[in-house]
């Protein structure tokens, strides 16, 4: 039933050793665990290792269990092992993580935040459980809970990345404009140079119609990769409404310069060239 897990036990090794605190004297070692639970070997059938866990005590063997339940696609019986152990070893902070990754599995998402809260309760600092909470608040629907978790990672670390970005997200769906531009040029100054930021806070621009600070971060987007046809796109169209034709028709031959086989960009060209009754060039 087993494939090669040779690889599997290193990580697992890897997450007790980082994960439980006990004397040799009160538990047996991590390797007795396993051997213990697969046999010398280590190649055995889960059913065997399932009922030498069953009345275990020890909150590795459980734990284990649990992994290895997950591993084989059976989230119900890996939440039954993980809530064992939790009952063995209540302390532990990865154990209700792997609870909370297995209620979303399970589509079991108010339990999920019942166990990220538990996390919060004893560590609250951590970002992994804000993170969780937000996910799962934006699978909800509750962006505004989402922001919230969020903006907790960032009082923490304010060089985040990845939850400035989602927020900034959020605040752009949530129609919070100037909350989202904000975010973003904060985002351009930790992360210079990333096209996608400055076309983001170029849309921004444009929402706020601030045209000309527009144009200037398409530009930015374009600068840092030419390859970018969204970025062409934007400013070729707000200079052709600024009535900027030649400067909007050069842009989108460099454009098609540097993407000549980009399907969007070669119809978004040639629609621009045939509505200011350039036919050939279309």
């Amino acid at each position: 039933m087993f494939r090669k897990i040779t690889g599997f036990f290193v990580f697992a090794a890897v997450v007790f050793l980082c994960c439980f605190t006990c004397s040799a004297s009160e538990q047996p070692t991590l390797t007795e665990t396993i051997k213990n639970i697969l046999g010398v070997d280590l190649i055995i059938k889960l059913g065997k290792a399932e009922k030498l866990t069953a009345d275990s005590d020890n909150p590795y063997a459980h734990y284990l269990m649990g992994v290895i339940f997950d591993n084989q696609n059976q989230p119900d019986k890996a939440k039954l092992e993980y809530i064992r152990a939790r009952e063995l070893s209540p302390q532990e902070k990865p154990i209700y993580f792997k609870l909370a990754a297995v209620c979303i599995r399970l589509n079991q998402t108010d339990e999920a935040v019942k166990y990220i809260d538990e996390i919060k309760r004893m560590d609250p600092d951590d970002t992994m459980g804000s993170f969780l909470l937000a996910l799962l608040y934006i699978t909800n629907k509750e962006l505004g809970k989402a922001a919230a978790e969020y903006e907790k990672v960032i009082k923490t670390d304010p060089h985040n990345l990845f939850a400035l970005l989602s927020l900034a997200d959020i605040y752009v769906v949530e129609d919070k404009i100037e909350e989202a531009l904000g975010t973003y040029e904060r985002l351009v100054k930790e992360k210079p140079g990333i096209s996608q930021l400055y076309f983001n806070l170029g849309v921004i621009y444009i929402k706020l119609n601030k045209k000309e600070k527009a144009v200037e971060n398409f530009k930015k987007a374009i600068n840092a990769d030419v390859s970018y046809v969204d970025a062409y796109m934007f400013l070729a169209g707000i200079l052709l409404n600024n009535n900027k034709k030649d400067e909007a028709f050069s842009t989108l031959k460099e454009g098609l310069s540097n993407n000549p086989d980009n399907i969007s960009l070669l119809f978004f060209a040639g629609s621009c060239f045939y509505e200011t009754n350039r036919y050939e060039e279309a």
